[in-house]
Order: structure tokens, then sequence, then C-alpha cells
């Protein structure tokens, strides 16, 4: 059909561009290992092991082991518990890049549950399951739970995907207290060094007469448990050909009485994934790409690409390494071609004789200026669509609608046969995605999007009213994940070095973030103003659980935006996890970039890289801070001393003494000294002990060192 409609050039339909099945570094091969009845799959930094009985026996992480019991499905049929009987696990195919295992658990009710779980390198599992039942007579399914055990020394933080508007806290720490809540696709739980996700794209097939309690997150003793409630409105399941494969619903009662909707189907089927975290070794992060942005409000950008020479000098004098060019490089929001390739590859040509390397936009928007949006553009829309723009007015961009694009839609092939072109025509280093592994949430049923569910009450914001039901979101996560896998080949595979630079706010869903290189979140806070307090907004372990990137594996960059605090202040709360602030100025380089290169400077004359961080949630061996609001994070180099960073998070200016466990530190007692290490000024130590007066969110890098 796309064919008749588009007469141009169609090659990047049904594209394999960026497929492929090597495994990339720096992930490694997957490894097997098999005894008796048990199974242990390890990839990097990870071990999932399996013995049949349950869908997951354990799995470790970072060297420890993550979960107090296994992973396991409970039920109650036809008012009784269910006791499941596990078989040994099957091998269907075994490869470097994914091993594939079946099993069959079976209850003495003749309910059987089948499972098929993909395992891939790194570290994702897929687990498309469906409980049925070989008996001659329906039966009743009351319950059915999914089980995941998490020991409590681990469950620290959580995070879940989506959030309701920029504000609500979807990261921090874990209450102590039972949560229930209604369905997220994507729920993490850890902590500073480690965690693990649970994931599916829908609630389709899960029945429950409280909305509000399909997921839960219970405390007890040595564990904390991910409940997963699929069913607690009875489900009955009829056997064989006697039931159709698609669900119903009757309604029943007088009229005035509460109408009671019943279900009757032959198998209930899901797909959930799991993954633990961290994802991948780090093995360049913001610190070594130094990036800054080339945008529409950049000094002299206007006219259109107007980059000066003496704007890449100042950028090449202060240290960066790595521009990114915003989306108007074309003139169609997020596209792929553009009218002025020959002014893009002069000003990537000039980046390049400046040793930077350029990262190309593309995004979440699809526009309606595009050749291609009237025949099908419609079909790859985010539905409902009421998410985008009636009218984009960014100049110097013409005036256009911009509308959520679906990448499981032919949008996807679209977009990477148009980044491989692009790559290659402009020779560009890499991309930079601008929401692009985000897997919002859709209903398109055009390109297989939603999905009907037979129920009238709870409907979501995102859903459509049908006369039987509504269409309900899916959030396409295993596509998402393919486009971003394909991305990352894509960018590979023409340059070794090659970036992927994902803006990502508030998004942590490491199926489809974890390809990138480094990530950048902040923009949540866009709206803030100079009447919210700081403190309020960006909590500690709000941080800690969302920002650092440390136990999910990816490179972070925190995004300065609002008028909440200044670059300085945020610079406050972000350097304390050893997170650079990203420096781009309004309309000129300005004083972001001239401190942040103040700090590049010292990172290497220090030499970061070598150094151990030792932040301040685990460093009371090695410092004592005298006053509460005032946290000391330190690097510790095995030649180059200590260097500490000391900020007040108060509300009101504090004087503290920072005591030094000189021995833990391996300093010699008497043999070092103190600078301020950004204004070089000397600082006093007595008793091996700092004294320090800073104002509310100052912040001051302090170095020590052996005296000369």
């Amino acid at each position: 059909m796309l064919h008749e409609k588009l007469p141009d050039d169609l090659s990047w339909l049904g594209s394999n561009t960026g497929v492929t099945r090597k495994v990339p570094e720096p992930w490694v091969p997957l490894k097997m290992e098999s005894n008796k009845n048990e199974l242990s799959i390890k990839c990097w930094g990870r071990e999932y092991q399996f013995d049949g009985k349950s869908f997951i026996r354990n799995i470790v992480s970072a060297g420890e082991s993550i979960h107090a019991h296994p992973v396991c499905i409970t039920a109650q049929a036809d008012g009784k518990d269910v006791d499941w009987n596990g078989d040994k696990v099957e091998i269907v195919s075994s490869d470097s890049d994914q091993i594939v295992i079946s099993q069959e658990i079976k209850s003495p009710n003749s309910l059987i549950i089948k499972a098929r779980t993909e395992i891939d390198f790194d570290g994702m599992l897929r687990i498309d399951w469906s409980i049925s039942s070989n008996n001659s007579k329906p039966i009743q399914l009351e319950k059915l739970s999914m089980k995941i055990p998490i020991l409590k020394s681990f469950a620290k933080y959580f995070y879940f995907y989506p959030s309701v508007g920029p504000y609500e806290k979807s990261a921090g720490a874990l209450e102590s207290k039972d949560k229930s809540m209604g369905f997220y696709p994507y729920i993490w739980i850890g902590d500073e060094e480690r965690g693990l996700s649970w994931f599916a794209e829908s609630n389709e097939y899960w029945f429950n007469s409280d909305s509000n309690k399909q997921i839960e997150i219970k405390h007890n003793n040595d564990q904390v448990t991910l409940w997963l409630r699929l069913v607690s409105n009875p489900v009955t399941i009829i056997p064989g050909e006697e039931a159709n494969s698609a669900v119903k619903f009757i309604k029943s009662g007088e009229p005035d009485e509460p109408i009671r909707t019943d279900y009757y189907d032959k198998m209930l089927r899901y797909t959930f994934g799991i993954q633990a975290t961290p994802v991948k070794p780090v093995t360049s992060d913001a610190w070594d790409y130094r990036t800054t942005i080339i945008q529409q409000q950049t000094l002299g950008f206007q006219p259109r690409l107007n980059v000066t020479d003496e704007l890449l000098d100042t950028y090449q004098k202060a240290g960066v390494r790595t521009v990114v060019m915003f989306e108007h490089w074309a003139d169609a929001e997020a596209y792929v071609k553009t009218p002025h390739g020959d002014l893009l590859k002069d000003i990537i040509s000039r980046c390049h004789d400046r040793g930077f390397k350029v990262l190309l936009y593309f995004g979440f928007l699809i526009s309606d200026i595009i050749p291609e949006w009237k025949e099908f553009g419609k079909d790859c829309l985010v539905l409902p669509k009421t998410r985008g723009y009636h009218i984009y007015h960014y100049p110097p961009q013409p005036e256009q609608a911009a509308w959520f694009v679906c990448l499981n839609s032919p949008w996807q092939d679209f977009l990477m046969d148009g980044i491989a072109r692009a790559l290659d025509e402009f020779d560009a280093d890499g991309v930079y995605l601008d929401g692009t592994a985000e897997p919002w949430g859709c209903t398109n049923t055009e390109h297989g999007c939603g999905y009907l569910k037979p129920d009238k009450t709870n409907t979501p914001a995102y859903g459509w009213i049908k006369p039987n039901g509504y269409i309900a979101p899916t959030y396409p996560i295993f596509s998402v994940r393919s486009a971003m896998r394909r991305i990352y080949e894509i960018v590979r595979s023409r340059k070794p070095d090659g970036q992927i630079n994902v803006h990502n706010s508030k998004l942590m869903t490491m199926p489809t973030v974890e390809w990138a290189t480094s990530v950048w979140d902040g923009e949540q806070f866009q709206s803030a103003g100079e009447k919210d307090d700081i403190h309020d907004l960006l909590p500690l372990d709000l941080f800690r659980a969302e920002f650092m990137g440390r136990q999910w594996g990816v490179a972070p960059e925190f995004l300065l935006a609002g008028e909440a605090y200044t670059y300085k202040e945020a610079c406050g709360i972000s350097l304390l996890h050893d997170v650079p602030v990203r420096p781009f100025g309004i309309c000129e380089p300005g004083e972001n970039l001239e401190l942040m290169s103040k700090i590049w400077q010292l990172m290497d004359d220090f030499g970061r890289k070598e150094a151990e961080f030792l932040p301040y949630w685990g460093n009371s061996d090695y410092v004592n801070i005298s006053s509460k609001g005032i946290y000391v994070s330190l690097y510790k180099h095995p030649n180059n001393g200590l260097l500490a960073f000391v900020v007040n998070l108060g509300k009101e200016q504090k004087k503290t003494d920072i005591a030094l466990n000189v021995e833990r530190l391996g300093i010699v007692k008497g043999q070092f000294c103190a600078i301020d290490a950004l204004t070089k000024q000397e600082i006093v130590i007595q008793k091996d002990t700092i004294s320090c007066n800073l104002e509310s969110l100052e912040w001051k890098y302090i170095w020590i060192k052996r005296k000369q």
C-alpha cells in the first residue's frame, strides 16, 4: 500500500539497518553452566539462576545475590491455594548473544504454566508465559500473582515509569511501609550499586477489582517483595476449544444493583521483562565527553547555522570535546534530511579541525511538513493525539505542527535508515536523541499498539472509550529497545568511539536507555521558578536513585533547566555525586562554560580517572563532619593525594569542621597541606581538621596533598 502512495524511494521500508546479532562492546558473550536440574547463565556483571521449580531461582548482580527467595507464581483456584510442581528447564537454543529456555509448571488441579524465557547478552530477560487448564471442566481462578522478593539490604530506592507531571516523585528512598499502586510498566528497586527491574508493556489480562492495587511493594523481615497482582477478580478458565481465545465479559444484576463483570478465557497470556542492573561497565563518561550544544539561541546562530570560528575557538579554549547540533540543522522537526547540507558539512568540518566530536539531533516528534506525513504519518503517531504541538514555533525552523511518534510503527525503519544516511553524508560522530528512548504509552491500533480492555471502570487518561470497554495503552518497550539497539550499532559500526547521547529526563527504563553512551537528565524542572525550593525539588534521595548512573550502568550528566537554581547551585548538588552539569549558555558561552572549564582542568590535573570516588553516604570511616547539612565526597588518588568536594545543602550559612582520618586516607601526619583547588588559595589545617564557612548551596573543591 505504501508503495502505491509514495512514488519516491522506499528502500527504508522494512530496512534491516542496524540489525545485528553480534555482541557489541562493552558487553561480553553469554556463558551457560548446567548441573542436573539447575542452570546458570552469566552476562557482564550478573548471573541468572534457574531450577525449573520457579521462574527464576536467584539473580546475582555486582557480586551479591539480590533475591531473598525465588521469583514465584502464587494462585488460588476453586477456593483453594494452588501448589505447583516444576520440571527441569529445557534449553531451546544457546548462542553468544541470546539463550532461550522453556519450562512447564503444573498443579494438581490441572492448571498449567508454560514459559519461554529469552536471556539477552545485556542481562535482559523476556518471559512469555501463559496459564491454562487441561481439566475437562472450567476452573475458576480467583487469584494470580507474581512475587519478586528482594533482600531488604538492597531495597533502598525505587523508580517507576511513567510519572504523572514533572514534579511527581517517581524515584527516591523506598518507604518502610507497604505501598499499593496502579499499573506501571516499569519498576526498579535497588541501592547505590545494583538493582532489579521488572517491566511489562501493558496490563492486558490483569483483572483486578481495585485498580489502585495492581502492584504492591510489601515489607517483611529480611525482604521487600514486588507483588504483581494479576488476578483478584475471578476469571473462569474454560479448557480446550470450548472457549474463544479472546476475553469475554457479561453483565448481570437487576437495574438498581451494581453491575458485576465476569471474565472467561481458555488461556491468560503475559509478557514480562526482568533485568538486573548495572547493565554494563561505564568506560567513558560525561567527564570524558565534555559536551556543549549549539542551538537556536547560541550567539550568532541566526541566520540559520551561522556558527562562527570565534565561538568554536572559545569552545576549544575552554576544553570542550563534543558539540551537539540541535534540531535546527533540519527544517522539519526531528527529521533525517535537510536542505542546508552544505552549511552543516562546513560546521562539522570546522569542528573536526578543532578536535571536536559532533552529534546530530534526532527526536520524539514527527512533523506535518515532511513529504511522508500525508500518506503514513498518522499511522505512526502516538495516540490519542493529545501530546505534541498544534503550532510548533521554534525559529529558525518554519512553522509546523509536530506530534509524538511511536517507534512501534514504520517510523522506526524510516528513522534507522535516515540516521545511517545522515551520519554517512555529514561525517557526524554520533547522535543526540531527544526522548527517542522513551516508550510512550500509545493506543494507535493502526501499528499494533493498544488493546481492548473489557471494563468501563477506571478508564485511564490515555484510553479510548469503546461501547464494550476501552482501548487501553501499551508501552512499546521492546520495540523502542530494538530501535535503540539498532542506533547503537549504526553509530558504533561507523565510528568505534561514536556517541549516543540520550536526553532522558525522568526516564530510566534500562532496556531502552542502556544503549546510551551518556544520558542528560533534568528538564523536568523546566517550569520551576525562583520561588520554588531547590531542597524540595531535588532532594538527595531522588538524586541518588535517578541521576547518579552508577547502579544503572549509564554515564550521567545533569541538565540545568528552570529558574529554581543557578548553574553554580546546580553544581553543588550534582558534583557531590561526581556528576557534571552540562555547560551551555542561552546567548553565549558565558560563566557556565568558564566554571566548568576550570573544573575539567582540575579533574585532569588531579587525575580523576585513576582516583577512587568515596561518596558522602559511604565515607564516614575517612572523614567526619561537625555540622548537619554539610556534605563531603572524596576522590582518593594513589599519588596525588585527596580531593574533597564540600557543599552546604542547608538553607542557612554554616561553619563546619572536617576532620580527616589520616591513617585511613594514607596521608602522613604533618606532611600535607590543603588548597582551594579552583582559587589556589591556601587553606589552614589544624589537628588534621579543616574549617569551612559556607553560604547556603555554596561549595568548594579542597585539594589535600603532600607538602613540597
